[in-house]
């Protein structure tokens, strides 16, 4: 598989493909549509043994300057003072950037989550593209395998997954 080049996508772009390839990961997880702005919160997982776990997409694939750290802080700080979040039990805050950090600025960001009273992950480079690796194997697989399922039914998508409708019921699909 071949490397993705993050810093030729468009931030939407990439905040697009990383939700997509959480939700493999996280299939509860919901990527959050900005009406008056997210309020810090880019993909939200309610309910997961930690807590609600809330993902900042960023796309930053340099290390981070003056200006980003900045932004990520006001992000932290509007999901915590938002109140459309009120509801909120965060157990995890991630920042999720096509870049790993070097070690200062690991131990800025997990130094941040504590000042706030949570926890602070930083999903960079590996973290990402293994969320698009797991997302490409998945899709070669079902091409391998799918048509041979596919004969007289039709393929849809069903709970994130590829399903073979087969006859006018679909009796091999779940409602």
């Amino acid at each position: 598989m071949s490397r993705v080049e993050w810093t030729r996508i468009d931030n939407n772009d990439v905040e697009a493909v990383v939700a997509m390839c959480v939700n493999r990961w996280r299939p509860n997880s919901v990527r959050i549509t900005p009406s008056r702005g997210d309020g810090g919160v880019d993909i939200l997982d309610r309910d997961t043994p930690v807590g609600d776990v809330v993902l900042q997409v960023q796309n930053y694939s340099a290390r981070l300057t003056r200006q980003q750290k900045a932004e990520v802080k006001k992000s932290l700080k509007r999901v915590l003072s938002d109140p459309r979040w009120s509801d909120l039990r965060i157990g995890e805050w991630h920042l999720v950037t096509p870049w790993d950090p070097e070690p200062d600025e690991e131990h800025w960001l997990v130094d941040l989550g504590r000042a706030h009273g949570l926890r602070a992950v930083w999903d960079g480079l590996g973290a990402v593209e293994q969320y698009v690796a797991v997302q490409v194997a998945s899709r070669r697989l079902i091409s391998r395998w799918l048509p041979s399922f596919a004969v007289g039914g039709r393929v849809e998508p069903v709970n994130g997954f590829c399903c073979v409708r087969q006859g006018p019921r679909g009796a091999s699909c779940p409602r």
